[in-house]
Order: structure tokens, then C-alpha cells, then sequence
């Protein structure tokens, strides 16, 4: 386990963002519970609306996560710089918690606003980890 700990703090964020997506979906199941709705419930697209938001937050946080495991196994693995590695998957975790607490709390504006920077800058710190690992893999 040793040849992993050069790597802690990008495992740590893979945890981590695992964490927000099972805490987003307990979320989602408290207020669908609350509001009396059913799981396959569909809820109109309206930014006004804090259950939009909520599932909304939810399913952006589980569509990228794939990715971002995927990024983070494969430049550990290929042994790519466990500094960039690092820093990258800890900006992807810590900015996909604040694209969750600006979504559900509905800060800013609904389009070019504190969401869309949080979710823009997390998308590239992940696209630069896998171009890393790609690189890593092919040189």
C-alpha cells in the first residue's frame, strides 16, 4: 500500500466525492419523501424551484463522477506526478462541494453564474487529469 501513499490526498477526494454523491442522494430521498413524490417523478425544469435544484445537483454530482474515478485511477496507476494528481482530484472534490451548496441554496444566477464557474473549473481540473494520465500512459 505504500506505492499508493504518494497519492493520498487523491484517493482521499475520490472518497470524498463518493461521500457527496450518496449524501446528495439521501437528500434527494428525504424531500422526494417530504414532498410526497414518487421516484420516478419528473419536476419541471424551474431554477426557482429547491427540489429542481436539489435533484438536479444530484444527478450533475453522479453523471461526472465516473469520469473523475476514472481520471484519478488511471493517472495513480500509470504513476503520473502525484503533485498535479493530487492538487487536480482536490480542486475536482473541493469544487464539486461548493457547485452542490451553490445549486441547492440557488446562489447566483441560474446560467454563467457561481454554479457554472464551480461545475466549468471542476470539468477542467478533471479533463487536465486524464490528459495527464493519457500522457503518463503513452510516454
Amino acid at each position: 500500500m505504500e506505492m499508493f501513499a504518494d497519492y493520498s490526498h487523491a484517493l482521499v477526494s475520490l472518497a470524498g466525492v463518493a461521500l457527496i454523491v450518496l449524501g446528495q442522494g439521501l437528500h434527494v430521498g428525504i424531500v422526494r419523501g417530504r414532498e410526497k413524490l414518487a421516484a420516478d417523478a419528473v419536476i419541471p425544469n424551474d431554477y426557482s424551484n429547491p427540489v429542481f435544484r436539489i435533484m438536479r445537483a444530484y444527478q450533475n454530482s453522479a453523471e461526472s463522477m465516473p469520469a473523475f474515478i476514472a481520471a484519478v485511477l488511471a493517472a495513480v496507476l500509470l504513476g503520473a506526478s502525484p503533485f498535479w494528481v493530487n492538487l487536480l482530484a482536490s480542486v475536482h472534490f473541493l469544487l464539486r462541494l461548493a457547485y452542490w451548496y451553490v445549486y441547492v441554496t440557488g446562489l447566483g444566477r441560474p446560467l454563467a453564474g457561481a454554479r457554472t464557474f464551480t461545475y466549468v473549473v471542476s470539468w477542467g481540473a478533471n479533463l487536465v487529469l486524464g490528459v495527464i494520465a493519457v500522457l503518463t500512459g503513452l510516454f
